[in-house]
């Protein structure tokens, strides 16, 4: 047998194996537990900021490395941040348009970390559009948080920084769409879009000192969807949206900024001093985590929780099915005149950034399910 027939025989057993993984996959439902407390303490210093606004929706608590951070609740195991909103082009360059009630915060200050249980955000006390790193390639365009303790204008190779899941890739001409979250590429994708694409990420600052996201050229994107973008105007609001999404109004969007007057500064890097595993990984450990109590099951609780693993169950096997059509597509027609052998062994790689995120989702959810225990009957969720 020749290495094409082989590559495409493996090709195709592995991806009608996919459902059969999710199938069996100890799942869960979006959500997150509550991480643990940390004494009943109110966050100081830039945190204080944000505490009241973002405690309805997430839990504080201290980190080793970052000190006090905020995680979202009742998002997917499988959320990303910038996922849930739109992109609109401003005079301060592309700006994030949050379709949740707390997105004005997390995703216009500070910065976002995946951690080993899940996704932190790191409170600071400057605002730019949207605190991503841009890669870019035709057709493609994707999008990622930049992670905390570097400096925005260092401009360092972020697809080496950071890994390859926490990544957001769209066709370009879906870049501007109101619904993006649809148009958005199966995560396991990632790993071979990074190759097809270059970082454009480029932060600058106006003359009036504000930042910047420059990075991705507004020319691109208006060729690929096939008429001019609308140039939009930021205006800020001194008073916290009421409802999610953005305030877009005829020719400007509507910024909440509660702090108008500090200058953009950069944070110094922090990366030498790193553990090697952080490095590669883009986890750090955390502390504060309560241990698991013994655990006192309501049948509603049982119930609830088996409910969250079905949900997550049909949320991976929706996914897997995705893929596998993406997939049988590309072996019926070959992008960019790629040879089949080409083709078969871009498959293999993002099968198995599939399966890591399988893996990962679930473990996550076990850590959850842990923790959730001890605050049984407490509301949270």
């Amino acid at each position: 047998m020749n290495t094409t027939k082989f590559l495409l025989l493996v090709t195709i057993a592995v991806g009608l194996s996919l459902s059969a993984l999710v199938s069996s996959a100890d799942a869960a439902a979006p959500g997150h537990a509550a991480f643990g407390g940390a004494g009943g303490a109110r966050p100081d210093g830039k945190a204080a900021m944000f505490y009241d606004a973002l405690a309805p929706h997430g839990d504080w608590f201290r980190h080793d490395r970052y000190g006090w951070v905020w995680s979202p609740r009742n998002v997917g195991y499988g959320w990303r941040p910038y996922t849930e909103g739109s992109w609109a082009y401003t005079d301060l360059g592309w700006t994030w348009n949050s379709d949740l009630e707390w997105g004005w915060a997390p995703f216009h200050y500070g910065r976002w970390a995946y951690e080993t249980n899940g996704w932190v955000w790191v409170p600071d006390d400057v605002w730019a559009p949207a605190w991503v790193a841009w890669q870019m390639g035709d057709p493609w365009c994707g999008w990622a948080p930049l992670p905390p303790l570097v400096a925005w204008e260092s401009r360092p190779a972020w697809d080496a920084l950071i890994p390859p899941f926490c990544w957001s890739f769209v066709d370009m001409r879906f870049l501007p769409v109101r619904e993006l979250r649809g148009h958005i590429v199966p995560a396991a994708r990632n790993v071979t879009l990074l190759h097809e694409t270059k970082n454009v990420t480029q932060f600058t600052l106006n003359s009036e000192r504000q930042i910047v996201s420059s990075g991705v050229d507004p020319a691109r994107v208006e060729r690929a969807v096939g008429h001019p973008l609308p140039r939009l105007r930021i205006e800020n609001v001194t008073t916290a949206p009421r409802s999610a999404g953005a305030a877009v109004q005829q020719d400007k969007v509507l910024v909440f900024r509660p702090d108008l007057v500090r200058t953009p500064r950069p944070v110094a890097p922090a990366l030498n001093g790193a553990p090697e595993a952080s490095r590669q990984s883009g986890t750090v450990p955390i502390t504060g985590i309560a241990a698991p109590t013994a655990p006192t099951f309501s049948r509603e609780f049982l119930q609830a929780q088996e409910a969250e693993r079905r949900q997550l169950a049909e949320e991976q096997a929706a996914e897997a099915a995705r893929l596998v059509e993406i997939h049988r597509r590309e072996l019926a027609q070959p992008p960019g005149g790629m040879s089949l052998p080409s083709v078969a062994q871009r498959h293999l790689e993002e099968h198995r950034a599939f399966n890591e995120q399988i893996g990962r989702q679930n473990q996550l959810f076990e850590q959850h399910v842990q923790q959730g225990w001890g605050m049984h009957g407490s509301g949270r969720r």
